[in-house]
C-alpha cells in the first residue's frame, strides 16, 4: 500500500486535465478524464510510492472509475468538459476549486508526463489501453472484485516506466 497520506483531492487532477485540455484546444470528455486521472494516479504512485488522492479507483465495465469523480461529471455525458471540479466548503460557504500546487515536483511530473504521453489519444483507445490482458483494470475484473488494489496499480506503472527508459 501506498506509505503516505495523500496531498490531493481528485478533484485536483481532473482540474489539472481540465486545464490543460482547454489551455491546447484539446478538448476531453468525461471518459477521457477519467482515464488520464487515473493514468496520472498510477505514474505517481510508481515513482512516488504514495497516492495522488484519497479516493479508490474501481473496475467498472468501461475500465477504471474514480466514483467521486464520476459522479460529478456525468451530467456532460460525451460532451467536451468545460467547468473545473470544485466542492463546497460548509465552514466558508463557498465553493473551492481543488489544484495541484505549481510547487509539487512529484505531482506536476506525474501530471505533465500523463498529458503529453497520454493527453492526445482517444478516449476509446484510452479504454482499450486500460483493459489490455495485465493491466490493474483486468486482473480486478477477472478476481469479480470492485476496487482496484493500488499494489496493482504501482506495480503495473512501474512496469510501464521501466519499460519506457
Amino acid at each position: 500500500m501506498p506509505d503516505q497520506q495523500a496531498p490531493y483531492e481528485v478533484g485536483a487532477a481532473a482540474n489539472f486535465m481540465i486545464g490543460r485540455s482547454l489551455r491546447r484546444r484539446k478538448y476531453i470528455t468525461h471518459l477521457k478524464l477519467q482515464k488520464l486521472v487515473y493514468i496520472s494516479y498510477g505514474f505517481y504512485l510508481a515513482r512516488t510510492n504514495s497516492s495522488l488522492f484519497e479516493e479508490d479507483i474501481e473496475a467498472w465495465r468501461l475500465g477504471p472509475v474514480i466514483p467521486e469523480l464520476y459522479h460529478e461529471f456525468k451530467r456532460f455525458g460525451p460532451a467536451i468538459i468545460r467547468r473545473w471540479s470544485a466542492n463546497f466548503d460548509y465552514q466558508s460557504g463557498k465553493f473551492k476549486i481543488p489544484v495541484v500546487s505549481d510547487d509539487d515536483d512529484a505531482a506536476i511530473r506525474a501530471l505533465d508526463f500523463t498529458w503529453n504521453h497520454y493527453g492526445w489519444i482517444s478516449a476509446r483507445d484510452l479504454v482499450d489501453i486500460t483493459h489490455a490482458e495485465g493491466t490493474p483494470w483486468k486482473i480486478t475484473r477477472d478476481q469479480d472484485r470492485r476496487v482496484i488494489n493500488p499494489n496493482l496499480i504501482r506495480d503495473h506503472f512501474r512496469m510501464l516506466l521501466n519499460d519506457s527508459t
